[in-house]
């Protein structure tokens, strides 16, 4: 469903066969689970408590810029209406549990996240004489720098929150003054004030810098973002006892809220939900399943215990007298 511009390493047989794109992040077996679940339910329809509406959604962390998609999408084209969906229910893999464990929270799951984009201005001249121009690269690392100093000097060290830079863009030969640099990153929290509070130190910071400088940057905000996940407390507990059904007691853990993202509180606006993490981390197997990586790998044997999971959520939840 979904791939990241990564080059995967690892020579698997089944690994990726477009050079500079993978499946890193898991959401191919997301798809194989899902399509598991169907077949499992499909083959019980007769005998099935309800209706069952799978959902294969793109773009968990946003669309691209200028593009509509994931779950607001979903959501826009009717996915949750007909028919009408009452109970959400999903699952990520990741390091985040071993192999046969899983892990899901009562409340806050998930941060917020926010896609941004820093262009610093400059004026482009001879790198041997950077006097006569304005080199914006400098700036863009004491932008940065004071960015970071936002998040350890002027917010409560108890709030959760994570502001990172993934992709810097300037210059275009190495003796050369550049005459621009792009940055893009993104922002995680995990309450709405503080969201909100960095947001306006960023942009103060970002335009300061550059006037210190004798120029100029903008602050941009891709979109809304996503807001944090917060499982349903009432579903929550109604879906331990099956996920210990499937895993056993011990291997359903309480995990603390997470700083990734992605948009599936947006199926909050329609119907409680329950989102956990499923592991697939193997040491003895050289698994470490960390996602976002070019070594990315799950355990396969954590594919049947996904499939078993949903397949009981869903039936049991359909077949409860609340």
């Amino acid at each position: 469903m979904d791939a990241l511009p990564i080059q995967e390493t690892g020579g698997r047989e089944y690994g990726s066969q477009v050079p500079g794109v993978m499946h890193a992040c898991g959401h191919d077996a997301h798809t194989a689970i899902l399509l598991g679940v169907a077949e499992v339910l499909a083959s019980l329809r007769d005998r099935l408590p309800g209706t069952v509406v799978f959902l294969f959604q793109p773009a968990e962390e946003g669309p691209p810029e200028g593009e509509e998609g994931g779950a607001p999408l979903m959501i826009a084209e009717g996915a949750l209406d007909d028919p009408p969906v009452e109970a959400v229910f999903g699952l990520h893999v990741g390091g985040w549990a071993r192999s046969g464990e899983v892990g899901y929270s009562e409340g806050a799951l998930l941060a917020s996240s926010d896609t941004f984009a820093i262009e610093v201005e400059g004026r482009g001249v001879h790198g041997a004489q950077p006097h006569q121009g304005l080199d914006p690269i400098p700036v863009a690392a004491e932008i940065i720098q004071a960015l970071q100093l936002i998040l350890t000097r002027q917010i409560d060290g108890r709030q959760p929150r994570v502001l990172t830079i993934g992709k810097i863009q300037g210059g275009t030969r190495f003796n050369i003054v550049a005459s621009r640099v792009v940055m893009d990153g993104t922002l995680r929290t995990h309450d709405a004030a503080v969201r909100e509070d960095v947001k306006r130190r960023m942009q103060r910071t970002v335009e300061g810098v550059a006037a210190a400088h004798g120029t100029s940057a903008t602050l941009r905000f891709l979109d809304e973002g996503n807001p944090p996940t917060v499982n349903d407390q009432a579903l929550a507990r109604f879906s331990r006892p099956a996920l210990e059904r499937v895993f056993g007691k011990e291997h359903v853990r309480d995990v603390e809220p997470q700083m990734v993202a992605e948009d599936f509180p947006s199926y909050g606006e329609k119907a409680p939900y329950f989102f956990f993490f499923l592991g697939t981390r193997n040491e003895e197997k050289g698994i470490p399943s960390i996602n976002h990586t070019d070594a990315f790998d799950i355990d396969e044997d954590a594919l049947p215990l996904g499939v078993r999971a949903l397949a009981t959520l869903a039936w049991e939840y359909l077949a409860s007298p609340e």
